[in-house]
């Protein structure tokens, strides 16, 4: 299996492509990391939990992973702005390696391996979402490690530890961003679509308890909320259906990142509905269970879209920032297609 695989030339080029990355973002970010509403949203409240480490100082409206990562580095650094920069930095690199693990394991051949790393390491939205303080990095090695971590359970599901690892993992990803309640649909459907080796029962049995192990930080997250009177995430439950305006900005999105005119964007989005219904109908014949992970990782995440605009925040812009998450798996399923 290619989680036996010894180590070969491409390996070594994917980690030095990471520290250059890595390099390239600390050094290009001299007086500080990109700012938006939200980022000043982050260092506030960065700022007040490391001075009294009380959870209360955490806004209920984001997931609180991302201003505790901002403290403990800014506590490290002894500087906010620059414990960012060394925070972004880090998951840059970290990003590369979990991108080179997935790209070797749907591609046999290094030389394609390697141009496929490239491609996706020089992307603008890739690059760009890193020199901003967005959660959306921190975001990207969450979901790319449960597409790892599942892959091992699917193919190889004896023992314990990746089964929980991948519940701590989802888990962390909703406390990151919201949005990462999608990954534990992802895994509970793979686990009982995708997983052919154990009876039914051993498969739901899985899929519950990874499912439950995932929503734990959540639920106390949400009582700790209720708890002080603020609501559980600071959101109210009501419909409002993504309009045109919507549509349009995504569709730009996704034609920008294959450089061509907004008004090509639904032929890009056709594509990607046709070629991920594709992978999840035909048969499998690549020997990995991946491709039928990554096309579920679109849907599910487009589908978790649609849902979180039309019933709790519908001013989600559909922007490179939001759709990143899709950037690998598309890029990787492009390869799998061809």
């Amino acid at each position: 299996m290619y989680f036996a695989q010894r180590l070969d030339w491409f390996f070594y080029s994917a980690l030095a492509a990471a520290v250059l990355g890595a390099f390239v973002i600390f050094s290009g970010t001299p007086w500080g990391l990109g700012l938006s509403p939200d980022s000043v949203a982050y260092v506030r409240a960065a700022r007040l939990f490391s001075e009294g480490a009380n959870f209360s100082s955490l806004p209920s409206h984001w997931p609180p992973g991302y201003p505790i990562l901002l403290a403990a580095l800014g506590t490290i650094t002894g500087d906010f702005f620059l414990g960012a920069r060394v925070l972004q930095s880090l998951l840059f690199f970290v990003n590369l390696v979990l991108l080179g693990v997935l790209v070797r394991i749907l591609s046999a051949s290094t030389a394609i391996a390697a141009l496929l790393l490239v491609l996706l390491a020089l992307q603008p939205a890739f690059i760009h979402v890193h020199l901003v303080m967005w959660t959306e990095p921190a975001f990207l090695t969450l979901t790319l490690l449960d597409l790892i971590l599942l892959t091992r359970v699917i193919e190889q599901p004896q023992g314990l530890r990746f089964r929980w690892s991948l519940a701590l993992v989802a888990g962390l990803a909703v406390m990151v961003r919201y949005a990462g309640l999608f990954l534990v649909g992802i895994n509970a459907i793979a686990l009982l679509a995708l997983r052919t080796d154990d009876k039914r029962t051993a498969r739901i049995v899985d899929a519950v308890t990874i499912s439950v192990a995932s929503l734990i930080p959540m639920a106390a997250w949400t009582l700790f909320n209720l708890s002080r009177g603020i609501g559980a995430t600071n959101r109210s439950v009501v419909f409002h259906p993504p309009g045109w305006g919507a549509f349009e900005e995504f569709q730009g999105s996704l034609a920008g990142w294959l450089h061509l005119p907004n008004e090509l964007g639904w032929v890009v989005a056709a594509g990607i509905l046709v070629l991920t219904v594709w992978l999840l109908l035909s048969k499998n014949e690549s020997g990995s269970v991946l491709p039928r992970l990554l096309a579920l990782f679109v849907l599910f995440y487009l589908g978790f879209l649609y849902l979180s605009i039309s019933f709790v925040d519908a001013y989600t812009p559909l922007d490179n920032r939001v759709l990143v998450p899709m950037l690998p798996p598309l890029v990787l399923l492009a390869t799998v297609s061809g």
